[in-house]
């Protein structure tokens, strides 16, 4: 009998080990899955033939390709295993990459880009949810928004280094910065092989696919407190990959040399590094305020764009990048605590959706406005717009939350 205990003990003593490990390949899988195209990505596209109109339509691409596949590798996490998920995610990203440094034509960058959207979909939802399920095994749970703020601060400042070289790499070779790119996604991609599963199920365990879906869906539907996290998800994801979109318009607009893009970009990411580090301490001091502090940023940053002309005027696109360093961790957080491990990467994925789905609607509508209009007074009138956004949909959230409290 007491051997039995004994066995039964060190199976509990390997198992925690091997959920520790997870957390510690965890920073490497985030640390290294970075690309560092953003300072030269347009540049880059110009270089090899592509115009600004194929530009936001290649992104508008992207966007659709996640949407038709975001719920469906959201599900698969969930049923055949996330670590699987998340090394399917590497292999195609890494494909992408090298389709953009082999081609100069427009449909093969279009193949990249839905190459890049089914990357990204298989790795939406996994990620998290094998982190939140390690720290839910653990009894960690209350560590989720910390751990992924360190991931993120890795991330970030690995990006932020990069940026500075990127610039110099891009005029010794515009496929520089892809190449370079490849061999970290690869080391993240490595990564994966060390994590381990929190739940493994037998085949005959597996509940249906598309039952499954189906599942999560009515789970979507019936959880008021879920589908309005979703929604102020989705409304600050889009106000965040429409500014981002902005930043070089108006770097140019302000007369800022495109040889100094690395640097800011590189500052930037320190900025958004800083936030991922401390968002611990924001949700713990904020609570439930720190959702509208996420909110309040990009308005901020929004406002401020739109009030200068002058070249100082790119010291607050910071704020916007302070603002995705928190972004993840605090929405992520407050949405796995509404969600069952069984349905965690299906739903994260079906939040994932609505904000691809958001995004490839408006892009090509934000593409004539940034043609048509000064982008410096286009700042203001997205501000105004992520104000109004940002007062009904916390209103509506804050409610939300406290029926379930």
């Amino acid at each position: 009998m007491n051997g039995n205990i004994n066995t039964i003990e060190r199976r509990k003593k390997v198992q925690r080990k091997q959920l520790e490990k997870n957390i510690a390949v965890f920073y490497l899988y985030v640390g290294f899955g970075v690309r560092l195209i953003a300072p030269i990505v347009v540049l880059f596209l110009l270089q090899k033939g592509i115009n600004l109109t194929q530009i936001m339509l290649l992104q508008s691409i992207n966007a659709v390709s996640i949407v038709l596949l975001e719920v469906p590798t959201g599900a698969i996490a969930d049923v055949v295993g996330r670590k699987f998920s998340l090394m399917l995610s590497s292999i195609m990203l890494v494909a992408g990459l090298a389709m953009y440094v082999l081609t100069h034509h427009f449909y093969a960058f279009v193949m990249a880009e839905i190459m890049f959207g089914f990357g990204l979909s298989f790795k939406s939802g996994a990620d998290s949810a094998l982190l939140y399920d390690t720290l839910k095994a653990l009894k960690r749970e209350d560590a989720y928004a910390s751990i992924q703020g360190k991931a993120q601060f890795y991330a970030f400042l690995l990006q932020s280094l990069g940026s500075i070289m990127i610039g110099y790499l891009y005029t010794v070779d515009v496929n520089l910065p892809y190449m370079v790119s490849i061999v970290l996604i690869s080391i993240s991609g490595v990564a994966t092989l060390f994590f381990t599963e929190v739940h493994k199920h037998q085949v005959k365990e597996r509940p249906h696919y598309l039952r499954h879906i189906k599942s999560s869906a009515i789970t979507v539907k019936n959880h008021h407190q879920i589908r309005a996290i979703m929604l102020y998800s989705v409304f600050i994801y889009g106000i965040w990959r429409i500014g981002f979109w902005y930043f070089q318009p108006y770097m140019k607009a302000v007369h800022v040399d495109a040889k100094y893009f690395g640097l800011l970009f590189a500052i930037f990411n320190v900025a958004a590094a800083m936030g991922s580090r401390k968002v611990h301490l924001i949700t713990r001091r904020l609570k439930e305020k720190s959702l509208l502090f996420l909110g309040a940023l990009f308005v901020g940053s929004f406002f401020l764009m739109g009030m200068t002309r002058l070249y100082v005027g790119v010291v607050f696109i910071a704020i916007q990048e302070f603002a995705r360093g928190i972004r993840r961790p605090i929405l992520l957080n407050y949405l796995n605590e509404h969600i069952t491990t069984d349905k965690r990467a299906t739903i994260i994925s079906f939040t994932s959706l609505c904000e691809n789905l958001v995004v490839a609607l408006l892009y090509p509508f934000v593409g004539v406005l940034m043609d048509q209009l000064d982008i410096v007074q286009l700042h203001t009138y997205t501000g105004i717009v992520a104000l109004i956004g940002t007062i009904v949909l916390y209103k509506h959230l804050s409610n939300r939350l406290k029926d379930f409290m």
